[in-house]
């Protein structure tokens, strides 16, 4: 099999995370000492990330992930994406509604040797809280602050 280029490996997550739902293929996509960066959550590793991909496959058996853009510079990739799910599960403490909802995100991936070592992630919960007609609104200046 010849090399992949780094938007081929990028691209290969999602078909085969989310897609296939092929958890296993994430030994060969994303590298051991992988170090991913949340806008929302923080730091994390590959451990972390196969934890919350298996909770989301159990938890979002009718799911489907679109690339709608990706862009590729030397090592790095961009790819922006739509996540859609069925709400059977609680994300945020509240009921599940069993309606269809999405989530947009962007992920720029650092590739090397064939896999991801490091991610920058931003995903939009605002938005899926504002579909679950959730009380969410810009902050709030505080008094005195």
């Amino acid at each position: 099999m010849s090399e992949l280029s780094p938007k081929d490996v990028a691209r290969r997550y999602y078909e085969e995370i989310f897609q296939r739902r092929n958890l296993d293929a994430l030994d060969q996509i994303i590298a051991p000492d992988f170090r991913g960066y949340s806008a929302s959550f923080g730091e994390y590793t590959r451990n972390d990330m196969r934890r919350d991909i298996q909770r989301d496959h159990n938890n979002m058996p009718s799911d489907e992930i679109v690339i709608d853009e990706q862009v590729a510079e030397g090592d790095r990739v961009t790819t922006r994406w739509t996540y859609r799910w069925k709400h059977d599960a609680s994300l945020f403490g509240e009921k599940p509604t069993h309606r269809w909802l999405s989530m947009e995100g962007v992920h720029i991936d650092q590739i090397a040797d064939g896999m991801i070592v490091q991610r920058w992630e931003i995903k939009d919960f605002f938005g899926v809280a504002k579909q679950l007609d959730l009380a969410v609104g810009p902050p709030v200046k505080r008094a005195g602050g």
